[in-house]
């Protein structure tokens, strides 16, 4: 009854898309005349476990084996009248289709045996696609620095890793990898065949497998078959290790220092000591056969492993310097406060027609109370920069680190009730937890040394693998798997921040919506380098997210044809709080058309005078839904020997994610109606010429506070707005077509031998949008309101309060009706050689195409040349010399910038990959990938605007931001010659035996950007809030230093928006080296010992990434920012790790 009963579990799922992870051998039986060999049996053993795959070859001779986890085996065929066949060492890695060509049969007694070896790599005659993977010998002997599986990632063809170095291991470590120019978050991540994405971002994962539990790292990087999907920009796989017959452990122990690294090269130039940085990493893992009491027989079908791994970690966050202010100008003393160039900053008076103070001295009669506590808020400064062309720069420099505790354990069960059938369960658990003082997404724009967040992304996961042999000629298999994450965040020492204790005592709409009581977040706008206290929205922060997933793939052997067919069903959760402003934004920017405006940030501060306050009426918690359901068919057809086609459709259901709630809302344009607009109050003067807001309805008068409110029962606060599942709306705001159809064709010709094989494709690949556009959605009008006010003063706040009238919110984010699904075509054609039994070498030509990608666009902009009122004398500010504020400009009246998401960006990838890979060979291993391409496009992500005037495939289209045009990397492994043991001498055996050397190599040429600009007299050139200028290229054949101009020098009427093409610049590549030494020992016959050293950036090169690309121009028209072009910040000096293992 109980095997029944699993039984059929096996056919449960059989539903869902194929996350395939089984893998394939098959071949074609033979005499030596030729002949085909029918009803040969085939036996196909995993050499750890012991477990048994059988078959028979049908009339052609054909047998295949289309669902074997990976692991090693030994295959057998025995056929009446012929001697048995035995091939050893069979290497199957995950989704590998492995075809042994055609095995030749001698004449002779079944009791006689051919034994050969397979060869350690072969060429792949079966599929088209692009891949790699790595396994667990090779993961473990290269030299990462953060024994993070996705540092390997980058060492495939076509992959790109613009992060600075990976440290440890941890959730967010899948981020800054792109796949064959396809987006951050277009990438898949699977654990065992289980999706482990946080499904917001698509950006981390949600728990880290430790590299002791991993089997093989696979990456799908182009033209894959139709049995994969969800994602369309490549699939990272990873398969756990399981137990076999024999007991079989480790135990390690890796440390680091900052005594053992080199400083830091802003460290170096400050004068500064090498920050706290120490990694204490210890784990081990155990596997075997289950011995359970009375039932011996079940030693050699069931088997565990567990492994678990303790982190001990404190991050360095990198260097930060900014400007705070001074302990004069604190107390409004601006009279030493200078600009880059050296030049004091005119402090004006909003009182006196913005006359200069006199000594630039803001009067003590003048300060705000609260707004002096925000310059108190900041450290004083403790830096002058050594380089005299710095010095105005920043003069605050701090470098810390932060705790990061963490924790990983996996439990794995194989068992083989029967020969034909075979299962594993996995149980996964990860617990993660820094302490970040900025750095992190959920610092917000924090840049000095404020309190810790705490950031938890406990993680956990679970899969049922099933496979299943039906009949000789058919398979089955299964997936049931679930995977969640919990994300929180607050901050380690709230009291340190409160509102209260600091004397930021700013009026709040709903106190309640703060429970930290927290300040607000804050902007310095002007301030080059400005310090920032600006936190996520989200503190604090709940989040938790669940995917299950279901997958069931039909196999059918018909001649020569594997037919294939599956489903794959995905049910995803995700509740989490909105990120609203609940706390308060307040921006203290030099504004121009502010009347109140100082010329300076901090002095406006000390004023109490802001350029907009912003805060949000409320805080939902968004409870997210959305279903995958793909299913496919697919036929590998080995038409001949030395030719093989796949041929596979996949159709795709993906609806879009929607709240169950029902609080998602969007703006349409046909919605709106300007009659239903709510009026805004509107400045002027009462009859003491006292200015006030004054309703254009009735004359009635308010506080200027209230300027830009909504008048009183003016409008629906919300016209143009429908809420998501209601009215007939989508419940996810916008429909697409119910099936996508994604057809993949791929092939493998071998004209000459197998040897050579031309292998190449075209697929069609559809992408699950992350979540993040959605959820952006529920902070919107009508479900809360982030009223935004222009140009009042920190006292005005309060009659804003008292008030209770809303303002236009300052940022919707809209989803139009109609969308699409992203959608990749990919195309590939290599050739792939091997030489020798230990060789391959591949050179390949891959393209994608991306369509319908997303981005967003302003529609509610603030149009060109608005602000030129003497050309727009109806625009200006019957109370001062500007513009109105931005919101009475707007062609939507009663909000202010509108994000429409559109499906309507574009992307082009070209590229020449190629690869070198030699297994163990004379005691050497290596590698080396190569890729050469170009991607261009008009964003790179959802969240990258698009210019709201122009045409996007003009103005925004270029390289990428993640275009690398060249990247190489290289690794390798050196077994030492071993003088003792060929000299038979003991003591030199132990001294000079046992020896290895690893290393990685990368090149990488530096990111793309495009150059900015500012004025010292801050004239505006395009009259619209809305719009940017770049740089004129004065003269393209000039150096970079001097190849730039502004549009103009002087206050202009029309607007001009400079030439500068997109990311025209290339900031620093990389040149990195690793190597690491190992000494491998024999303790006893079963237990081995090794000692590593291992160093990273061992040259201790030092290498930039941060780069200032601002140009900026005074009066004279000279480029005066000495910065330009410099770098502003550095990877990794060299750091070394010192590491223990024993394994038995």
């Amino acid at each position: 009854m109980q095997r029944t009963a699993l039984f059929l579990l096996s056919f449960l799922p059989a539903l869902l898309p194929a996350q395939n992870i089984s893998s394939v051998i098959s071949g074609i039986v033979q005499d030596s005349s030729g002949a085909v060999i029918a009803g040969a049996q085939i036996k196909a053993t995993s050499e750890d476990k012991g477990f048994v795959r059988t078959s028979v070859t049908n009339t052609d001779g054909f047998f295949s084996f289309p669902d074997l986890t990976p692991a090693t085996f030994t295959l057998s065929v025995n056929a009446q009248g012929f001697k048995s066949y035995r091939q050893q060492g069979i290497v199957l890695n995950s989704g590998e289709q492995r075809d042994l060509g055609i095995i030749h049969l001698e004449v002779g007694g079944t009791t006689d045996t051919v034994t050969v070896s397979a060869e350690a790599v072969a060429v792949n005659l079966s599929s088209g696609e692009k891949s790699g993977s790595l396994g667990a010998q090779e993961l473990d002997t290269l030299a990462l620095r953060g024994r993070d599986i996705f540092d390997a990632v980058s060492l495939m063809p076509g992959v790109v890793d613009t992060s600075d170095g990976r440290d440890a291991p941890g959730p967010t470590s899948i981020g800054n990898i792109y796949i064959a120019g396809g987006r951050n978050d277009q990438k898949n991540m699977t654990i065992d065949g289980v999706t482990n994405l946080d499904t917001g971002s698509n950006g981390s994962v949600h728990s880290m497998p430790s590299m002791d539990s991993v089997a093989e790292l696979r990456v799908l990087t182009s033209n894959y078959s139709a049995e994969y999907g969800r994602n369309s920009g490549g699939t990272v796989t990873v398969i756990t290790k399981g137990g076999g017959r024999a007991f079989h452990g480790s135990g390690y122990w890796f440390y680091r220092h900052e005594d053992l690294n080199a400083n830091d090269f802003f460290n170096n130039l400050a004068g500064k000591d090498r920050t706290p940085y120490r990694y204490d990493i210890s784990g081990y893992t155990i596997g075997g056969p289950v011995l359970l009491p009375k039932v011996p027989r079940e030693r050699n079908k069931l088997f565990f492993l567990y492994s678990q791994e303790f982190q001990h970690k404190r991050v360095a966050y990198g260097t930060k310097t900014v400007t705070v202010p001074s302990a004069a100008e604190r107390t409004g003393d601006f009279s030493h406060h200078l600009d880059t160039n050296g030049k004091v900053i005119i402090i004006n008076d909003p009182l006196n027609n913005k006359s200069p103070f006199p000594g630039n001295i803001i009067p003590q009669n003048r300060i705000s109370t609260v707004g002096q506590n925000v310059l108190k808020m900041f450290p004083l400064p403790n830096y002058t920069d050594p380089n005299p062309t710095r010095v105005n720069q920043w003069n605050y420099f701090t470098s810390v680190a932060g705790a990061y505790p963490s924790r990983t354990e996996s439990l794995r069960l194989d068992y083989q009730p029967k020969n034909n059938w075979q299962m594993y369960v996995r149980l996964n658990n990860t617990a993660d937890e820094q302490h970040a003082p900025y750095g992190l997404w959920v610092n917000g724009s924090v840049n000095f040394d404020m309190t810790p967040i705490v950031f938890g992304q406990p993680g956990r996961g679970a899969t049922w693998h099933s496979t299943n042999t039906i009949t000789p000629t058919t398979f089955n298999e299964a997936i049931v798997g679930v995977s969640q994450n919990t994300l929180t965040y607050y901050p380690e020492d709230p009291s340190t921040l409160d509102r209260t204790k600091l004397g930021i005592n700013i009026p709040q709409r709903n106190p309640a919506l703060n429970p930290l009581n927290i300040i607000p977040n804050m902007s310095f706008g002007s301030i080059t380098n400005a310090a920032n206290p600006s936190l996520s929205d989200g503190v604090p922060y709940f989040n938790r997210n669940t995917i299950y997933s279901f997958v069931d793939n039909l196999s059918k052997i018909a001649g020569t044809h594997t037919l294939k067919a599956g489903v794959y069903l995905e049910r995803t959760r995700k509740v989490q709080f909105a990120n609203a402003s609940t706390r308060g934004t307040i921006k203290f920017d030099r504004d121009t058309t502010n009347a109140l405006d100082a010329n300076d940030a901090y002095a406006n501060a000390l004023l109490g005078n802001y350029d907009t306050y912003a805060e949000a009426t409320g805080r939902p918690k968004g409870d997210y839904r959305f279903g995958n359901n793909e299913f496919y068919i697919q036929d590998t057809w080995r038409v001949k020997h030395g030719l093989s086609l796949d041929l596979g459709v996949r159709f795709v259901h993906d609806p879009p994610q929607y709240d169950v709630k029902q609080q998602l809302s969007s703006f349409s344009p046909s919605l709106y109606n300007p009659a239903n607009a709510p009026v805004l109050l509107r400045p002027g003067f009462d009859a003491n010429k006292v200015k006030v807001a004054i309703d254009p309805r009735n004359g009635n008068i308010y506080p200027s506070g209230l300027i830009g409110s909504f008048a009183p029962n003016s409008g629906d606060p919300a016209v143009g707005m429908y809420i998501g599942g209601k009215n007939g709306y989508p419940a996810g705001m916008y429909s697409i077509p119910p099936i996508a159809i994604a057809p993949r064709i791929g092939f493998a010709w071998s004209p000459f031998n197998d040897r050579t094989v031309i292998r190449g494709g075209v697929g069609v690949f559809f992408d699950r949008l992350e979540g993040n556009p959605t959820m952006n959605t529920l902070p919107n009008p009508p479900t809360i309101f982030t009223p935004t006010q222009y140009y009042g003063t920190i006292a005005s706040i309060q009659d804003q309060v008292n008030s209770g009238l809303l303002a236009p919110t300052g940022t919707v984010y809209s989803l139009g009706s109609v969308g699409h699904n992203p959608v990749t075509y990919n195309y590939s054609l290599n050739i792939q050689h091997q030489f020798g039994n230990a060789t391959i070498a591949e050179v390949s030509y891959v393209g994608a195409l991306n369509r319908h990608q997303i981005w967003q666009r302003n529609i509610n902009p603030v149009p060109l040349g608005a602000n030129f009122v003497s050309v727009n004398p109806g625009n200006k500010d019957p109370t001062g010399t500007g513009a109105l504020p931005a919101n009475f400009l707007r062609p939507y009246q009663g909000y202010g910038d509108i994000f429409l998401y559109e499906f309507a960006g574009t992307s082009n990838y070209n590229s020449l990959q190629a690869s070198f890979s030699q297994r163990f060979k004379r005691g050497i291993t290596f590698g080396a990938a190569y890729t050469f391409s170009k991607v261009l496009d008009e964003s790179d992500s959802y969240s990258s605007s698009v210019d709201p005037f122009y045409d996007p495939r003009k103005w925004n289209y270029g390289p990428a931001g993640f275009d690398r045009t060249h990247v190489f990397s290289a690794r390798y492994t050196w077994q030492l010659p071993k003088p003792g043991r060929a000299t038979n001498f003991r003591p030199l055996k132990i001294v000079a035996d046992g020896w290895e050397i690893s290393g990685i190599t990368r090149l990488q040429s530096g990111a793309p950007f495009t150059p900015s600009y500012s004025l010292v007299n801050g004239v505006d050139f395009t009259g619209s809030s809305s719009a940017s200028t770049r740089p004129i290229v004065v003269d393209p054949n000039a150096p970079v230093l001097s190849r730039f101009g502004p549009p103009g020098y002087t206050s202009v009427t029309t607007p001009t928006l400079g030439n500068v093409g997109k990311n025209v610049l290339r900031g620093f590549g990389t040149n990195n080296w690793d190597v690491s030494i190992y000494r491998n020992m024999n303790i006893t016959e079963k237990l081995h010992g090794q000692l590593r050293f291992e160093t990273y950036n061992t040259l201790n090169h030092t290498q930039f990434s941060g780069i200032d690309g601002s140009v900026k121009f005074d009066a004279t028209h000279a480029q005066i920012n000495p910065l330009f072009m410099q770098a502003t910040s550095a990877r990794p000096p060299r750091r070394a790790q010192i590491a223990v293992r024993l394994n038995f």
